[in-house]
This record gives structure tokens, C-alpha cells and sequence, in this order.
């Protein structure tokens, strides 16, 4: 997903110090949910992949185009790239960075110039354009960490400018869609099983929960909620901190790093990780204590709720949510998370 600049502007990298004379040309949201030390992972899988030969046919006959025109029009010669053509930014870093260079690429045509515990920069530079790629380890605001990507260009004169300007389309249409969608599949490839679920714990004793939840694991296509019972010993262990009936008093959202959200605290993170779930998501953080009421009068009142839900829907959600419970805890999520049908 691409993000507005500020994204990139307003955090307090290192890169800022480094390319004062570079244009921010885009910031993208990676699909690489994560812990916090699993930076090295995705600096790894930059290194070792090579896009062009693995993405769709489309962008792979891009890239090859474009390879096969700079080498016949001279725009990637060693004499036009960093260091020769133009000065490397590596000798534009503070001794502290100098000492943290990082991994060599196998097949892109960039060189490391920093690493750090959640940042990395590389350049490239040829004919058209001095280039920089910054790749952060971020949090969101559902307590999970991701990768954030940002590209910085200097454009060599008006045919850098025009070269620019001219491929936009193609990169926006077709190049990022493609590298976006490799990058996540070889995340998730790579996944430890159950990687990035979140434990959704609801009161199995109760209908309308059941509904309730039943209608938002419709909602949850990429299998991100695991449902679990409150009744589970196992869930008792997620809740360990908190009384038997605290515990059965609400329902309670725990990320994969173990941050919990209760009530209509939970609202929010819960939504977001759904699709087209960050309007709803932020109207209901916008007004936190109309969400807690609103969620503590249901709350209450779910007997009564639970009494008017016809028997048919009250079966079919118990149902579903049986079956997504029973499914991720005896198929544990590997490479590709699973899709639920209807």
C-alpha cells in the first residue's frame, strides 16, 4: 500500500542526514507483518531475490525490456554508476554508519550503503538517475511491527527527469503491484507456523458472540483471527494475568506479540486487520468512550440478544466458528495462510 510522504518524513532515520538533495518519489507500506526482530529477515529476502525473473510475465518483460535498452544505449555502464558516474553517498556517511554497511545484493544492481537495527539504505545509480532505497522496520498501531519501503531519486538532468516522468505509469500499474505481491509471498513462505495470527477469545457459552464472531471470521478471508474459546485452558494461559471473571467478562484480542485489547478497546486493532477495515476502524478510535459504552451495553445485554437470533443462524455461526477453531489448531498456518469459503 502506498503511504502519504509524511510517513517516510517524520520519522527520525538516519537517511535524512544523508540525502538532503534527493526527492522522496514514493513510500510503500511492505505486506511483511512481524516481531521485533525480524528486520534482518527482510533486509535478507531484498538481497537474495531477484524480481525480474520471478514476477509475473508482464513485469518480468518490463524489466528485461528495460535491461536490453540500457544495454544497448550505454545507460548502465560501470562509468555512469556510483562512484564514477556520480559521487557514491557512501562517502557522505558519519564513521558510526560507515562501521554497518550492509549485506551484498545477488542479482539487483545495488550496493549497501548503512544497516542498523531498523533501517538499511542501498543506491544505485546509472544514466538516468541516482537512486536510493530505504527499507524500515516500523510499528503499527495494532502493536505488530512491518516493513516500510521508501525510493529518493536525483534525476541526471532533463533525461533523467523525462525518463522519470515516463515510466511512472508503468512502475505504479505494474512494477510495484508486482514486487509487493513477491515480497509477501516469500514472507509468508518463510513464516513460522501461525506467525501472525490474533487470538480473538469470546464466550463460547454465548450465542450472540458466536454470531458476532462467526460474521467478522467471514470478514477475515486471510485466517489473521484465530478464534478461541474462553473456556480453553489455553486461553486461561494468554489471560493469565487477569481474574476467571475478568476473563469472561468481555471479549479479548491478543496479538501475536502478546499486546491485549479488551472491550471496545479491541475495536480498532481488530478491525484493521481486516479489508476495508481502516474507516471503521478509526471512526471507533475517534470516539473511545462511545465505543466502550456501546460495547459494554451489548455486553450486558447479550442474553437478551442471543434470544432473538433465529436457531438457524445461531447453528451456522457456531458452525463456522468451530470449524476455523478446529482448523488452525490442528493445521497450523505454513507459507500460504488459507482462505475459508462461505
Amino acid at each position: 500500500m502506498r503511504l502519504p510522504d509524511s510517513a517516510h518524513n517524520t520519522r527520525t532515520w538516519r537517511i535524512h542526514e544523508i540525502t538532503p538533495d534527493f526527492r522522496l518519489e514514493d513510500v510503500w507500506a511492505l505486506p511483511t507483518p512481524g516481531g521485533p526482530g525480524d528486520f534482518p529477515r527482510l533486509v535478507d529476502g531484498f538481497t537474495s531475490d531477484d524480481p525480474g525473473r520471478a514476477s509475473p510475465r508482464l513485469a518480468r518483460t518490463l524489466w528485461a525490456t528495460r535491461w536490453r535498452i540500457g544495454e544497448l544505449l550505454g545507460w548502465d555502464d560501470p562509468e555512469t554508476g556510483a562512484g564514477s558516474g556520480v559521487p557514491t553517498l557512501y562517502d557522505r556517511l558519519p564513521a558510526d554508519l560507515r562501521e554497518s554497511r550492509g549485506p551484498d545484493f545477488e542479482a539487483l544492481p545495488f550496493t549497501s550503503l548503512y544497516l542498523l537495527d531498523d533501517e538499511w539504505a542501498a543506491e544505485i545509480a546509472n544514466q538516468t538517475v541516482h537512486g536510493v532505497m530505504h527499507v524500515g522496520w516500523v510499528t503499527e498501531e495494532t502493536g505488530g511491527y512491518r516493513g516500510q519501503m521508501a525510493v529518493l531519486v536525483k534525476p541526471n538532468g532533463w533525461f533523467g527527469a523525462a525518463y522519470m516522468a515516463a515510466i511512472r505509469p508503468f512502475r505504479y500499474l505494474i512494477v510495484y503491484p508486482a514486487i509487493m505481491r513477491r515480497i509477501e509471498l516469500n514472507w509468508r513462505k518463510n513464516d513460522p507456523p501461525g506467525a501472525h495470527r490474533w487470538a480473538l477469545l469470546y464466550d463460547a457459552d454465548c450465542d450472540f458472540c458466536k454470531w458476532l464472531v462467526a460474521n467478522l471470521l467471514r470478514w477475515d478471508r486471510a485466517a489473521r483471527l484465530h478464534p478461541m474459546a474462553l473456556q480453553r485452558r489455553d486461553a486461561g494461559d494468554l489471560l493469565a494475568d487477569l481474574t476467571p471473571a475478568e476473563r469472561m467478562a468481555s471479549w479479548h484480542l491478543v496479538s501475536p506479540t502478546s499486546m491485549r485489547r479488551s472491550g471496545g478497546d479491541a475495536f480498532p486493532p481488530l478491525l484493521r486487520l481486516l479489508p476495508r477495515g481502516r474507516l471503521p476502524a478509526a471512526a471507533f478510535a475517534r470516539f473511545p468512550g462511545l465505543t466502550e459504552r456501546g460495547y459494554r451495553w451489548v455486553a450486558e445485554h447479550r442474553s437478551q440478544l442471543s434470544k432473538i437470533l433465529p436457531a438457524r443462524a445461531k447453528r451456522r455461526a457456531s458452525e463456522r466458528v468451530g470449524r476455523r477453531e478446529r482448523a488452525l489448531d490442528q493445521a497450523p498456518l505454513r507459507g500460504f495462510e488459507p482462505r475459508f469459503p462461505d
